[in-house]
């Protein structure tokens, strides 16, 4: 039996946000939630206005729903509840994972350079226009976590965090909230966090440690390194350059001086160490080299032959999506056009945002070739091959959540 485009598009929808919202208990929260989510997909953004415009036909009605929107979005009310459809969405993204989760993690900012009164505003190292050369703006850090669907990747915890909020003492504090939220989320399950240099640090091991978390880290180099016996081995990169480098595999690496990953031959190789000389909790470092070029990882699982230590080298490599998530997310949801005062306002429409990119992520999983190159046509994608799909999914969706229900007239399976 085949049926309208719209109706298993939307059948989707009301699933996946039904599904988050089954802890809710307010009536007026199940009512308002899913405005605000389908508003963010039809206007690819976060401004509360044009949300309002989306999900609100009739001017008479207009500045209501307008403020309607904006005070749930600020309530107090909804902070118990908020937590559980939080949990919720980690669950439905994570799905059921008996093996081991590997969870790629970041952290970013969101550049607000003219705001002035938005609550908590910080300071952030803006690097929108230059990587090169960053410059001092206000706005919020954030704290990412991404997992895998299918061929693309997933938001699993994302939000907004300033060191100018009482309740946020340090960047590690607002990191180790992150952990927290994702072990009480999913206690019975394994995982690895990969993470990027940023996150070589003793105390990040030790919050992982605390949760019951694994970690897969890329070595800024400078880490003293021990045996055993509590021998003193040097730096991480002194170690790796005197490694010899056993076996060899293909990955798709990307170096530093690159904006893309390329497929190419490295030797790789692992060796357990430890952080300290007291010789009781070992460590694996793992080592990839092509010619000059050298990266380190250290990790918390052991490491016992070389098909587990090309595994893990592959979960690292996928780390590198995140980049193009993030940049979806700027460009596309346009997170950083964010225009709220309060900063509960801030985080909520933000968690909608990435709601909304993770059922982006869904459909792709999910749906039938077929129906996806439907919904993707809706959108006039132009002929030129893209790899990463939301930025023409959102489109098609954009235009078919416009649509009444009888309005598509092509049937697919």
């Amino acid at each position: 039996m085949k049926k309208p485009l719209y109706t298993h598009i939307i059948g989707k929808k009301d699933k996946f946000i039904n599904r988050i919202l089954s802890s809710t208990t307010d009536a007026w929260r199940k009512q308002k939630v899913p405005l605000l989510f389908e508003g963010i997909l039809r206007s690819e953004g976060v401004l509360v206005t044009e949300i309002a415009r989306q999900v609100q036909s009739d001017p008479d009605k207009l500045h209501g729903e307008l403020k309607s929107l904006t005070n749930h979005l600020k309530s107090v009310k909804w902070d118990e509840d908020e937590l559980k459809a939080q949990q919720e969405y980690i669950r439905y993204i994570a799905g059921e994972k008996k093996d081991r989760l590997v969870i790629l993690t970041d952290t970013s900012d969101i550049a607000k350079k003219y705001a002035e009164k938005m609550e908590n505003l910080g300071r952030i190292r803006d690097a929108s226009l230059s990587m090169d050369f960053p410059v001092i703006a206000n706005g919020y850090h954030t704290f990412e976590t991404y997992v895998r669907l299918g061929d693309t990747v997933a938001p699993l915890l994302n939000f907004p965090f300033s060191l100018e909020d009482a309740n946020t003492a340090s960047m590690n504090h607002a990191i180790r909230v992150g952990y927290r939220t994702l072990r009480e989320a999913l206690p019975d399950t394994p995982t690895l966090f990969v993470e990027d240099r940023g996150f070589d640090s003793a105390e990040n091991y030790a919050i992982c440690g605390e949760f019951g978390h694994d970690f897969l880290v890329r070595q800024r180099g400078d880490r003293i390194l021990y045996t055993a016996n509590g021998s003193r081995m040097g730096s991480t990169l002194a170690v790796a350059e005197r490694m010899e480098l056993d076996h060899t595999a293909r990955f798709f690496v990307k170096k530093d001086d690159e904006r893309k990953s390329r497929k190419r031959l490295f030797d790789y190789d692992f060796k357990t160490v430890f952080l300290d000389n007291s010789g009781k909790k070992p460590y694996s470092l793992i080592v990839v080299r092509r010619g000059a070029w050298i990266m380190c990882l250290l990790t918390s699982i052991p490491v016992t032959n070389q098909y587990e230590c090309e595994g893990l080298i592959r979960f690292y490599v996928l780390r590198w999506k995140v980049e193009e998530s993030i940049r979806f997310v700027k460009s596309t949801i346009n997170i950083e056009s964010v225009r709220v005062l309060s900063f509960r306002a801030v985080k909520r429409l933000l968690m909608f945002a990435y709601w909304a990119m993770g059922f982006l992520g869904v459909l792709q999983l999910e749906l039938p070739g077929r129906v996806l190159n439907e919904l993707i046509r809706l959108g006039k994608p132009r002929k030129f091959k893209v790899e990463f799909l939301f930025y023409r999914i959102i489109k098609g969706l954009k235009v078919l959540l416009g649509y009444e229900m009888n309005a598509i007239g092509g049937l697919i399976a």
